[in-house]
């Protein structure tokens, strides 16, 4: 991953990311890092922007949210693995 000058940012990296970073850039190959990246991208573009979804979004991700979880068993897993 490339190192972005940290001078730059109004908040600088805290050293737990900084070597998470650094981590993944030593020990993860070009595709893992790229996404990597994809997942990164998507938590910043959402982190700090609530009007990143509109109120429809909100409301279903809401009663997503609101349902009981039920977890699927080992058999369940192993099937959706089979298939992947």
């Amino acid at each position: 991953l490339p190192t972005a000058p940290q001078t730059c940012y109004p908040h600088p990296m805290n050293a737990r990311l900084k070597s998470l970073l650094d981590q993944a850039e030593t020990e993860l190959n070009p595709v893992a890092q790229d996404h990597l990246g994809d997942i990164v991208e998507a938590f910043v573009s959402t982190w700090n922007d609530p009007a990143a979804f509109t109120e429809e979004e909100l409301a279903h991700l809401a009663k997503l949210d609101a349902e009981p979880f039920d977890p699927a068993s080992q058999a369940e897993v192993a099937a959706f693995f089979a298939r992947r």
